[in-house]
């Protein structure tokens, strides 16, 4: 049973949350860079022969043929599974140490990255939740398939029905066992009941905050669609180099303006009983 302190949290604030996601990154964009730079740079070096590879065919002007492209795939999957799996725990771990930074304080010493065991808590964790939502999702794609078998004269329907039905169970599991991973990153109770009960009744919220999260990282793409226009003018060496910088650029903020969010979701529901803040504080950070 959930008690009453955390049942009696307040709904989160959107537009605040947002707002504080981004003050972070712009007030600590320095410490945020000593620990995304040389991870990404390794995962950049570890798709740059894929991305060599691919780069002539997309870049030719004239839509590739599909049999062209699967070809590609096929002779170069071994670079693909090594690059995945590369990008897997790079990704554990920049979360875990931008997540212990943003809560903890925990600054790194320098740009080489210092290893920290409660990525792989992190990573468990993350496997679980994708897990519990491949689960969810699969039974409503499912059960709109025999629904679309056993009723032929509804299939539009249910297909209607069945995709309405799979957004609202995503967006559930999501935000209902989403702050799980980020506590096993902080070595806090990280188990999935622990941030079901803490989240009930904020799905509309939460969710509110992912959209806001979203239309935010539209704006930075088309922004960034703008400059491939400009980029687009440079000679092919200095277009390939330009295009990678801009890249790394603008998923790395992306990516820690994600974390940052995720970590204020996190505080407002697993810490704000324990933390004694004044209406002014509150306006500002949650």
């Amino acid at each position: 049973m959930q008690d009453p302190i955390h049942s009696a949290v307040p709904a989160i604030r959107v537009r605040a949350s947002l707002t504080a996601a981004l003050n972070m990154l712009t007030a600590e964009w320095r410490e945020i860079l000593k620990i995304i730079l040389l991870p990404y740079i390794i995962q950049t070096l570890a798709w740059l022969p894929v991305i060599l590879k691919f780069m002539p065919v997309m870049s030719s002007g004239i839509t590739p043929e599909p049999a062209i492209i699967q070809a590609l795939f096929i002779q170069n999957i071994p670079w693909f599974m090594l690059a995945s799996l590369i990008s897997l725990v790079i990704y554990a771990y920049l979360v875990t140490a931008l997540v212990r930074f943003f809560i903890l304080s925990e600054r790194a010493q320098s740009f080489v990255p210092a290893y920290r065991p409660d990525m792989w808590r992190y990573l468990w964790r993350r496997i679980m939740v994708s897990f519990a939502l491949l689960l969810s999702s699969s039974a409503v794609v499912l059960l709109t398939a025999v629904l679309c078998a056993v009723v032929h004269a509804l299939t539009v329907l249910w297909i209607i029905l069945g995709v309405v039905a799979l957004l609202l169970v995503v967006s559930v599991v999501a935000t209902r066992l989403g702050l799980a991973p980020i506590a096993a990153a902080l070595g806090e109770d990280d188990s999935l009941s622990v941030s079901w009960q803490r989240t009930n009744g904020q799905v509309v919220r939460i969710s509110m905050v992912w959209l806001g999260f979203t239309l935010v990282m539209m704006c930075a793409y088309l922004v960034s669609a703008l400059l491939d226009v400009v980029i687009g003018l440079s000679p092919d060496m200095i277009k390939t180099v330009l295009t990678i910088l801009k890249s790394i650029i603008v998923s790395g903020s992306g990516f820690a303006f994600l974390v940052a969010l995720q970590t204020i979701v996190y505080v407002h529901f697993y810490h704000r009983p324990e933390i004694q803040v004044t209406q002014e504080e509150n306006s500002h950070v949650l």
